[in-house]
């Protein structure tokens, strides 16, 4: 009918220095009967917690003792890195960083991102912007980055709150992570003959080749790949482009030329054939969506002689060494 700790101390004393309390600490017992007692830990440190509860019973001359053992422990979620950097993004593309969430405690532990609003007007969060690790638990936080705007600097912060799960005010210190990232786009400027994005090469005698001067301007900040793409086979067998094909550097002005070498009667009027491929030279990030065609004209045909009348043509008499013109 009464409990209490192995230890000579007073009650209030144990209780100040012992993280166990019972309630009640005395219960009366009638005949067949049984009643309920409560006991609590409240570790102030962390590690293991050892005592024993002692039940004294009234008129027994050798008490019950019972080991207690508990382990203070407080949240602990550790994250993988304090930087994410997504580097240059191109606009239309994306980009995902992962980002380990795990918990280093026995306890079960409450994270939840801040700002949650602001952040996914940057990035797509995933799976969650919020939850729960249990004891020993890894989470995964995938951060998608896809550019808005053509050409932006990001940088940024990402706020992780750690708590425990019952809120009894047990918080780890606020991870923060920072962000980092490029947006860009690749800029290219062509022109045809004078005559902008629009290839006219004109009359052209079959047999013979035609020239047209282009030059190809990168008016983007990085190093770009380029290509010109014929769709046709007819095209392509008569369309070759002349010039260095290397990597376009910033701001570089490359001249080049078009030749067209019909070999038999053509015509085309703003055909949709010639295409303009362009990657990032770094990364291999392909210019997503791509460039319109190019419209192109062309007309390619043979000389013709006319002779009037085609027969029939008739001198009359004509006296000999004399000459005779109609």
């Amino acid at each position: 009918d009464h409990t209490g700790r192995k230890k000579g101390a007073s009650k209030g004393a144990l209780i100040r220095e012992n993280p166990f309390f019972v309630y009640p600490s005395e219960v009366s017992l009638e005949g067949n009967s049984c009643s309920t007692v409560h006991l609590w830990c409240f570790p102030k440190t962390e590690g293991d917690v050892r005592d024993t509860l002692v039940l004294w019973v009234r008129d027994n001359p050798t008490p019950a003792e019972i080991p207690l053992v508990a382990r203070g422990a407080l949240p602990k979620v550790t994250v993988d890195a304090d930087y994410l950097q997504f580097g240059r993004v191109l606009f239309g593309h994306s980009v995902s960083r992962a980002l380990s969430l795990k918990n280093a405690s026995p306890l079960p532990a409450r994270w939840s991102l801040l700002n949650v609003d602001a952040l996914q007007k940057l990035f797509k969060v995933g799976p969650d912007t919020e939850g729960t690790l249990e004891a020993f638990e890894e989470l995964q936080l995938l951060f998608t980055f896809s550019p808005t705007q053509k050409a932006a600097s990001l940088q940024t912060r990402v706020s992780i709150r750690i708590t425990d799960v019952d809120g009894t005010g047990q918080a780890q210190e606020t991870k923060t992570i920072s962000v980092d990232a490029d947006a860009y786009w690749i800029d290219v400027a062509t022109d045809f003959g004078g005559k902008g994005k629009t290839i006219d090469i004109g009359n052209v005698r079959v047999g013979e080749t035609a020239e047209l001067p282009l030059s190809i301007t990168n008016k983007g900040k990085f190093p770009v790949k380029f290509a010109f793409r014929v769709k046709s086979k007819v095209l392509r067998s008569i369309l070759t482009f002349h010039g260095p094909t290397a990597d376009l550097a910033p701001g570089e002005h490359r001249r080049m030329s078009l030749r067209c070498s019909p070999q038999r009667e053509m015509d085309f009027c703003e055909a949709e054939e010639v295409f303009l491929d362009l990657q990032d030279a770094e990364s291999g990030a392909v210019l997503n969506p791509a460039l319109p065609p190019f419209p192109l004209s062309l007309h390619a045909d043979f000389n013709y002689v006319s002779l009037f009348p085609a027969r029939g043509i008739n001198f009359g008499p004509t006296e000999s060494g004399k000459t005779h013109s109609l």
